[in-house]
């Protein structure tokens, strides 16, 4: 149950818990909506940041979108292996290569080696998450 008024409506609305449905609610929740919100789904699909960490720590499923290229440093403080999801299910979805001029990991201020990663990847790696979690789509 959530702590909060709004967050209990929105988690039982049914918008959520009551089918297999996607909403998007950046921007439209607080931090503790968003924990509740994150603790009643099935998974969570976003990029390295507090709500990733969030939906670890409760222990939802993630596909993590990740910028750093898998040919990029470990060290770097973009690697999901260094500060990527733990002790949960997750898919770690990352460029094969930078995309230059980027060269061990992604420096520029825009988008641009993430893009390399596509739809159909987003897509099959929800289906295989929800699949190995017994889950229809």
């Amino acid at each position: 149950m959530a702590k909060d008024q709004h967050s209990h409506a929105i988690v039982q609305s049914g918008t959520i818990s009551g089918g297999n449905h996607m909403i998007n609610l950046i921007g439209q929740t607080t931090l503790r909506q968003t924990a509740a919100i994150i603790n009643e789904s099935h998974l969570f699909i976003g990029n390295d940041g507090g709500p990733m960490h969030l939906a670890a720590a409760v222990g939802t499923s993630i596909i993590e979108i990740c910028c750093h290229p898998k040919s990029g440093s470990p060290k770097h403080h973009n690697s999901p292996r260094r500060f990527g999801p733990w002790k949960v299910q997750s898919t770690i979805l990352q460029p094969e290569y930078a995309v230059a001029p980027c060269k061990d990991s992604c420096l520029s201020t825009e988008a641009h080696c993430i893009k390399s990663i596509s739809t159909a990847q987003v897509i099959k790696a929800i289906q295989k998450q929800l699949l190995d979690n017994h889950l229809k789509y």
